[in-house]
């Protein structure tokens, strides 16, 4: 018995540390709803951070147009043109037989870094519209030379990336310019057992010129008897347990809140997520997660 006790305690830090942290998938949306004069164009930049994570997946892009019927015969769409950072057409909304669509989707491939999206509404009176890309894992594909490509995932903007997206819109008014904020939605139900933990994993790609910031993080119970605590580490923190966590909602509530402060790029990186199930003895909790967009805050050291 002595025996065991000891070897358990020899195996059980490696046992946490082991933890695995999935990604959840991410949304690229527009910040709000854009309304568009007629032929009026937006450009919208889609940050990828060198895009290794989304190489060779098929990238989404779904247009929203909530007031009206969507009509190109009568001015009633809008056009979408994607470029990769260095200008080069890599998709657009229109269909084999030449048909302006609301739901289209290209190829990514990492060498073209960020996107940009130019959109232009149709010949009609003003325009409400929203924009949604994905990326989804093509099936029975693999990315060339995957774990290689894993390891370089970058969650910071360099200067280059910066300074392209700064050249693609100075010509656009400020209204006119903007980025698409980046969100995370879990797509499938996640379960934990009760006293058990999962994983999950936020891949934020930083703009370091907007420090300091924070998120949300929202767990929500799909059912009438899960309960859970959740918690979270910034990419300076190993989260092998749910002590390391530096933030937590520890309620054991049917809906956790979680926010995570982010004060300095030089520590910016994925977010780690704990989610430990704590509903009925011995039953299984079920949840969907939501993270919202980096949220900036003044800088208490500017002037």
């Amino acid at each position: 018995m002595h025996t065991l006790i000891a070897l358990l305690c020899v195996l059980l830090p490696t046992l946490v540390q082991s933890i695995n942290f999935p990604p959840v998938p991410i949304q690229y949306v527009t910040e709000s709803d854009i309304t568009s004069k007629p032929k009026e164009e937006f450009i919208f930049s889609l940050k990828t951070c060198g895009g290794t994570q989304f190489d060779h997946f098929n990238a989404n892009v779904f247009i929203n147009v909530p007031d009206r019927k969507w009509n190109p015969t009568i001015g009633d769409f809008v056009s979408v043109v994607v470029k990769d950072s260095f200008q080069h057409v890599v998709g657009q909304n229109i269909d084999s037989k030449g048909n302006y669509i609301t739901n289209s989707s290209f190829l990514y491939h990492k060498e073209g870094k960020d996107l940009l999206l130019y959109v232009t509404s149709g010949n009609a009176p003003d325009i409400k519209y929203t924009l949604t890309v994905t990326f989804t894992k093509i099936l029975d594909a693999q990315k060339p030379e995957e774990s290689r490509h894993a390891l370089s995932h970058r969650y910071v903007q360099t200067e280059e990336e910066i300074y392209l997206w700064q050249k693609a819109s100075q010509s656009y008014p400020k209204e006119n310019a903007q980025d698409l904020v980046t969100v995370f939605k879990t797509t499938i139900t996640e379960v934990v057992d009760t006293a058990d933990i999962i994983g999950l994993q936020l891949g934020y790609c930083f703009n370091p010129l907007k420090f300091p910031g924070s998120i949300d993080i929202s767990v929500l119970s799909t059912d009438e008897v899960s309960g859970f605590a959740t918690y979270a580490c910034t990419a300076d923190i190993v989260c092998n347990s749910t002590e390391a966590a530096k933030y937590s909602d520890v309620s054991g509530s049917s809906v956790n809140f979680v926010t995570v402060e982010l004060l300095v790029p030089e520590n910016a990186g994925p977010i780690d997520v704990l989610v430990r199930g704590d509903g009925r003895f011995n039953g299984k909790n079920n949840f969907n997660l939501a993270a919202s967009k980096f949220k900036q805050k003044p800088n208490p050291n500017s002037c």
